[in-house]
């Protein structure tokens, strides 16, 4: 990865790879583009909320796995406007939900 990012990839069960790749990747400067990209895109979190729904419904697994190292990759930008936006009334339980899922 390398500070030329432009765009989060989108949203889906699908992609958890990649946007766990895109997080789990970056440097020190990709952290600070993705954490601008994160808090440009309005729907990052909701989809990411609901995706982490879907799976809990499913019983996807390996999903909810990949959820758990995705927010915790993104809450270790340490983004004081990120946690403004994820420890929020709207998502704060899902947010906790999925970092309980590292021993699902």
């Amino acid at each position: 990865m390398n500070s030329e990012l432009r765009e989060l990839p989108a949203v889906e069960l699908s992609t958890l790879p990649l946007i766990l790749k895109t997080v789990s990747e970056s440097g020190i400067a990709d952290q600070m583009r993705l954490a601008d990209l994160i808090l440009n895109d309005q729907d990052f979190f909701p989809k990411l909320m609901d995706v982490f729904r879907i799976c809990e419904d499913l019983e996807n697994i390996d999903g909810l796995h990949m959820l758990f190292k995705i927010v915790r990759g993104i809450i270790l930008f340490n983004s004081p406007q990120i946690f403004e936006k994820i420890f929020g009334d709207e998502l704060i339980m899902d947010v906790i939900g999925s970092l309980e899922c590292k021993f699902s």
